[in-house]
């Protein structure tokens, strides 16, 4: 497969650039893993995403949804914290951090 330099470049979300020429003929070859990328003959120039960097993708999307900080609040509990009024509630804590674990253990088994 060649690689033309001069050629202009598109860029996924990840930074990953894609290059095509017009003949677009391709074979799939049976990869060991399914990880491996698609091989491609016939004079086309293609990148190919493995499984796991298309996991990666999906998951940026998903950071991305994720709201703002809360300046606002942020600074409240620092005010509490600097007072000593801030208070921990150790149950809803443990039940969060449960959650959490449980939702990496999840995408960790996907795919």
């Amino acid at each position: 497969m060649a690689i033309e330099f001069n050629k202009p470049s598109t860029k996924n979300s990840t930074g990953i650039g894609t290059q095509q020429s017009t003949n677009t003929q391709t074979s799939k070859s049976t990869p060991h893993s399914s990880d491996a990328p698609e091989k491609t003959t016939g004079g086309s120039d293609q990148v190919a995403i493995s499984s796991h960097a298309q996991r990666i993708q999906a998951l940026e999307v998903r950071v991305q949804q994720f709201p703002e900080v809360d300046v606002a609040r942020v600074e409240a509990i620092k005010q509490s914290i600097a007072e000593g009024s801030y208070k921990v509630d150790a149950e809803s804590t443990a039940k969060k951090m449960l959650a959490l674990e449980q939702s990496i253990h999840q995408l960790s088994n996907k795919g």
